[in-house]
Parts: structure tokens; sequence; C-alpha cells
């Protein structure tokens, strides 16, 4: 997927050590300087568990537990890990026996007592597939929905919520196009929300978050010109909703979803209204409803801005 704007049309890998790398390298060119004001802070450093040379990154939170992976000298690969407010509770989630030898995995997002996130390892053939765990490594369930998206089929699971998790997969069924995936729980209930009939022939999508019986993301082809433009399932391809704000933005603009809750989205969106920079949005549902969150005034000229996550009628980013 073109990346026009943010995070956008990600697939990310599991041997991550070229990867954290090169991210190091891209934050070292942008440096920012930034304070922050803290309290009641866990370090979840589990180098314990991880091994000497450790690190690790927690990606989602709900509930009083956190998710993401580590990586060091005991796991080799990166291994989505499982925590509770602390770098003792730490949990490795890795499902070697499901994965196979060589194993990796990570966790994006936590919900309800369940986690999801992507998994490799030789009985994936190398690669990857969404996974969704309730609390332990054992519980580990492969979403890839193999019979849907064809073969060399590859899947990533990036929000869960009441029971249902949303994310993106490709394969020879798509053209290797990525599209926007729903499940409930098995590889067999996944429903392909890419929304061709808006998007246009040869479109992709992806699924970033679920909230409330709806889905946010993005999707882009020959009906968006090629950008990236926000996206509202609820439950179906034919209930997309196109949210790219061109009103506000201008002509040939492009925008994101990040997150959903409450009937609220936010992400991030530029056009040439923006002067081709990156500000942050928010939308109820409607694309005229859209509201720049960009807080000129406080941060200056040329600035820019994402919104990450919403929750009460407040948005952080």
């Amino acid at each position: 997927m073109k990346n026009r704007t943010g995070t956008i049309g990600r697939r990310p890998r599991i041997i991550l050590a070229a990867v954290v790398a090169a991210l190091e390298a891209a934050l070292a060119n942008h440096a920012m300087a930034v304070t922050y004001t803290a309290a009641d802070t866990f370090d979840l450093d589990s180098s314990a568990l991880e091994g000497s040379g450790s690190r690790s990154s927690a990606d989602g939170i709900a509930g009083g537990q956190q998710v993401g992976y580590g990586e060091g000298s005991n796991t080799g690969d990166a291994h989505a890990l499982l925590w509770s407010g602390t770098a003792a509770s730490a949990l490795d989630l890795n499902p070697s026996t499901l994965l196979g030898s060589g194993s990796g995995s990570i966790a994006y997002a936590i919900a309800g007592g369940q986690e999801v996130g992507v998994g490799a390892g030789a009985n994936t053939g190398g690669g990857e597939v969404a996974l969704l765990w309730s609390g332990t490594a054992a519980s580990a369930v492969d979403l890839n929905p193999s019979t849907l998206l064809g073969s060399g089929s590859t899947s990533y699971a990036y929000g869960v919520a009441g029971g249902q998790q949303v994310g993106l997969g490709y394969g020879s069924n798509t053209g290797d196009n990525d599209v926007a995936l729903l499940w409930s729980g098995t590889a067999n209930s996944a429903v392909d929300l890419n929304p061709s009939t808006l998007l246009g022939s040869g479109s992709s999508s992806q699924a970033n978050a679920i909230a409330g019986g709806q889905e946010a993301g993005l999707g882009n082809g020959p009906n968006t010109g090629g950008e990236n433009h926000a996206l509202l399932w609820s439950g179906t391809a034919a209930s997309a909703v196109d949210l790219n704000p061109s009103a506000l933005l201008g002509s040939g603009s492009g925008s994101v979803a990040n997150a959903i809750a409450g009937g609220q989205e936010v992400g991030i969106g530029a056009g040439p209204n923006t002067g081709g920079g990156d500000v942050a949005l928010l939308w109820s549902g409607t694309a005229a409803g859209a509201v720049d969150l960009n807080p000129s005034a406080l941060l200056g000229s040329g600035s820019q801005s994402t919104a990450t996550g919403v929750a009460d009628g407040e948005e952080v980013g």
C-alpha cells in the first residue's frame, strides 16, 4: 500500500533486529526535544525472561495488563509478551508448539481478556499469521484464513474488542493486495472487509481498530486516486464509509483512522490545506464531521501531529 501519511500499510516482520536498527537510525535523524512529566510509571523491561541484550516494547493496554514483545539471548527472535504492570509479571506468549521451531511473535492489542498479533515459524512456512491469545502461549489460535486468502497467504491482527478481531491479510485470492479482515475468534470466521465497490478494482485496505461493532482503518484504490483514505466499517465490506475529509484537507488528500471508541474515530491526514504536513484528525462517523486537531498555536508554524487513541471523549497522540 502507498505510504502516504502516518503508519500505513505496515507489514511488520518477526525477525526484528534489522528493523529495530533502521527505526533507531530514523529516530536519530528526526530527534525531538520532549519533556515528560510522569506519575506511577513502571519499568516493564523483562530481562530476566528475555536474557542478556534484551529489549522490549509495550504496544497495547487494557484492564491493568499490557502487551507487546521482547527479545534477547533467551528468545532469539521477538516473542509476544503479556505484563500485569511489572517486569517480573511478564509472560511469554510465543506459541512455539503452534508455530514450530524458530518461531517468533508480536502482540499488538489487548481487550476483554484476549490478545492479538502476529507470529511465524517452521509450521507457517516462515510466513506471518495472525494470532489470538487468551492470556497464555498454550491458548494461541492461528487466525490465518488461508481458504479465504488463497495460497501464500499472510495475515496480521491489529485490534480486538467484544470477542472480535481486525487486521489485514493477503494471498493469491487477493492478487497479493492487502484486504481488511474481521474475525470472530477462528480462521474460518474471517470476513473480507475490502470495499472494492467503494475504492475501485485492485483496491487495498487495512483495519486497525474495533469497538462497538464498528471497525476503523484505511483503504486505497483507483477511486481514491491511489491515496489512502480513512475508512469506517460496520462489519461488512458493503458498510464501508469513506472518512477522508477532502473539504477540510484539500484535493488529493489522504488520511488514516488509527483508533475508534464511543462513536468517534481518530487518526491522521494530509493535503494541500495542511501544506502537505500530517495533522491529527477526529471524526464522528462521517467525512463531513472531521475536525483538525493539530495545535499549531501551541506547537508553532510547520507543526504536525497524529492521533493514536480515543476514549471517553478525549483523544491522545
